[in-house]
């Protein structure tokens, strides 16, 4: 339950234990073969902190986000381990023999803590994580006025709950990570010279939000000229189209498809073609073999 098995080398990779839309989780072990060699690591966009959790550890690494829960969530597990792990388990225990028809009831009160002002961060904590994993396709929203509106799974079986050793294994693997709440831009203008940059942004033209607000293309066009002012190597992944490709005109393209398994329409599932953009030469590309998800390459 705590690995997942990377297709391509066969290697387990850690898993996150957040789940969220459009984290990179199931593909991770694909993104690393793209990876140049480093030895600080840093990751604007957050999300699960799934892709800085599978790889081999770097002697610093840096990753923020503007969303407070993955924050709060990262910092409480590394300051308050053994306080969270109480708090979770016992509520854990107490869902599961309650039984399945209970689900709903365990999801709402856990999202009306999230919309609840002076809650300790240990509690809003906890609370988040049971509705990370009790949500409709890993979905973590807010309405117009700021409240979470998730909407439930249906089940709280198979969610893919922390056991002790999953727990115990992500602890380790986060002891020495800096986790920051800021927004993107100011985690990139902090750089550290010769640092690798792995940046996942909102994708052009979806639901997807950063922080509740839409992505704009000239939100696009501001990362773009910071990654080349700020980064000294960097590499970043989002959906393939003809305005990505001259917004980035004479880097390094990969293109492959990726499985969309979480949509609300079936035009939304499937495969879909996805860039990896890098300043350097990626120094293992992989070409299609019927196993992995790379489909072609193309340098312009």
């Amino acid at each position: 339950m705590a690995f997942i098995t990377d297709k391509i080398t066969g290697k387990k990779l850690l898993k996150p234990p957040l789940k969220l839309i459009g984290a990179k989780t199931k593909v991770r072990g694909q993104l690393y073969h793209y990876f140049p060699e480093h030895t600080t690591y840093v990751e604007p966009f957050m999300g699960t902190a799934g892709v800085l959790i599978g790889k081999p550890k770097s002697n610093l690494e840096i990753t923020g986000d503007k969303e407070w829960e993955s924050y709060n969530f990262y910092k409480i597990l590394q300051e308050r381990p053994e306080d969270f792990w109480d708090n979770y388990w016992k509520s854990y225990k107490h869902m599961i023999n309650m039984g399945e028809e209970h689900g709903r009831i365990f999801f709402e009160a856990y999202k009306d803590t999230l919309n609840l002002s002076n809650i300790p961060n240990l509690e809003l904590a906890v609370a988040y994580y049971f509705v990370n994993k009790l949500a409709m396709n890993g979905i973590f929203r807010r309405n117009k006025t700021g409240k979470v509106n998730s909407s439930y799974c249906q089940t709280i079986k198979g969610r893919g709950f922390m056991d002790r050793h999953w727990f115990d294994l992500v602890l380790e693997r986060i002891k020495e990570v800096q986790f920051l709440h800021e927004d993107y831009s100011v985690t990139i203008r902090k750089q550290i010279p010769g640092a690798f940059t792995f940046v996942d942004p909102p994708y052009r033209e979806c639901k997807t939000t950063y922080n509740g607000v839409k992505f704009t293309d000239a939100d696009h066009e501001l990362l773009k000229d910071m990654l080349e002012v700020h980064c000294d190597k960097w590499m970043l992944t989002i959906n393939d189209d003809e305005w990505v490709r001259g917004l980035y005109k004479g880097y390094n393209f990969c293109s492959w498809d990726v499985n969309y398994s979480c949509s609300q329409t079936p035009s939304g599932r499937g495969n879909h073609p996805e860039l990896i953009i890098t300043n350097y030469d990626p120094p293992n590309r992989i070409k299609g073999n019927g196993t992995s998800l790379i489909s072609q390459e193309a340098t312009l």
